[in-house]
């Protein structure tokens, strides 16, 4: 049955975000017409890649269901271990990704590698694998000098994704982290206009002059929420030591202590 669309993800430490990534994944690369691989990236080139800037991968050309062109870019960046996923104009390459929005992203990674088969396309990350069936793409026949591969097998026939053309980008949910900032106070990604509702500040690098966001109410120092921040300034404590059990960076509810876990600052 051409509809049928596999996806196995086994041992979810990301939760809803990586449910959400590969569903959106899913949704839009089932019905890809092609796919081109910058270059192959085998075990040992993925060791060497460089650690501090964005690397392109894959992109895909796929239909929305008003039967327009889309494309897609696979990003990845190993020393901040994310995964973006970019959508651009079919006319320029993902040389451009700045220029364009991000439709989904997946961080905390330690582990990343992906394969390209004849008709499927596997993410592995960390201990999690997302295989996607590619409807339009059958057997693979590689261009001469070329990096693309082109569907063979279904002549006259495509697929088309159901998402809408003007709804590439998606809507944040409660508790995903919308704003992340590194130990070097470099921001990695700033998405919280797409949360949902609100979004509230949170303590997970030792910058002390910029902090992560999260999507979702503000309950700051209630029982099993963030721990509520702290001036900097006011805590004549180095940044570099904010982790750890009564931190002096957060403060809690009455009869709740402060603890470091997955390196922020909660409240239990």
């Amino acid at each position: 049955m051409y509809g049928f669309l596999l996806v196995l993800i086994s041992n979810l430490v990301y939760g809803a975000n990586l449910d959400h990534f590969s569903s959106n994944l899913t949704s839009r690369w089932s019905y890809s017409t092609k796919v081109y691989e910058k270059e192959a990236k085998h075990n040992d080139a993925f060791a060497k890649l460089p650690t501090n800037i964005w690397i392109e991968l894959l992109s895909f050309d796929f239909l929305t269901d008003d039967f327009k062109e889309t494309k897609d870019c696979l990003l990845y960046k190993k020393n901040d271990g994310i995964i973006s996923l970019k959508v651009v104009n079919t006319d320029t390459t993902c040389n451009d990704y700045k220029s364009f929005s991000t439709v989904s992203l997946i961080g905390g990674i330690h582990n990343f590698k992906y394969k390209l088969s004849k008709e499927k396309v596997f993410l592995y990350i960390d201990k999690n694998t997302i295989e996607i069936k590619m409807l339009n793409i059958g057997n693979y026949k590689k261009e001469l000098y070329s990096n693309s591969f082109v569907d063979s097998e279904i002549l006259g026939i495509k697929f088309v994704s159901n998402i809408k053309a003007k709804a590439l980008t998606y809507i944040l949910k409660d508790k995903e982290q919308c704003k992340k900032v590194n130990n070097k106070c470099e921001v990695i990604y700033d998405n919280c206009n797409r949360c949902k509702k609100s979004s509230y500040h949170i303590i997970d690098s030792k910058c002390s002059s910029k902090t992560s966001k999260v999507c979702g109410m503000d309950r700051c120092g209630q029982k099993n929420r963030p721990a509520c921040i702290r001036g900097f300034k006011a805590v004549n404590y180095s940044s570099s030591s904010y982790c750890m059990p009564d931190s002096p960076f957060g403060f809690c509810q009455k009869g709740l202590r402060v603890y470091c876990e997955n390196k922020r600052l909660v409240c239990r």
